[in-house]
């Protein structure tokens, strides 16, 4: 029986980025697109946000599943999966800090929040899952001596 690891320094290392990236998108990205967005229609708008976040978050997934290839010795992708959901968790709860301090308790007092959670579990578990068991293999870059033989 294969037992799951959980890479604590993989949940931390998730947990940051996917919050840090839904921050980023937050204050930088959509005011830039505020004047765009006024042309779609509302659900197209929403999509078209929805899609941005999930893949940035879902890169998020990939450093997690990163992290557990370099601690731990893997068989298959869903290994990666327990430590991207648990990741996911804590990105969920620090954002949800943040707006609580911000002075918005939505993600944790309506319906639309607490779908979020499963959301940004999924992202990351998806995220996680494109990361492939071997360590990949380094390319030797030699551009010294590409530029001598140019000459």
């Amino acid at each position: 029986m294969h037992s799951i690891r959980i890479s604590w320094v993989g949940v931390l290392v998730g947990g940051v980025a996917a919050f840090l990236i839904t921050v980023a998108v937050v204050l930088l990205v959509l005011p830039f697109f505020a004047e765009w967005y006024r042309y779609l229609d509302p659900i197209v708008a929403t999509g078209v946000v929805g899609l941005l976040v999930s893949m940035l978050r879902a890169s998020a997934g990939i450093f997690v599943g990163r992290v557990v290839r370099r601690r731990y010795d893997v068989d298959t992708s869903m290994d990666f999966v327990p430590t991207a959901m648990l990741a996911a968790v804590v990105a969920w709860l620090l954002y949800s800090g943040l707006l609580l301090l911000l002075g918005d308790a939505s993600l944790l007092t309506t319906p639309r929040g607490w779908v979020e959670l499963p959301r940004w579990i999924i992202e990351l578990s998806l995220g996680a899952l494109v990361v492939g068991t071997e360590e990949p293999e380094r390319m030797d870059w030699r551009f010294g001596r590409l530029g001598r033989e140019a000459r």
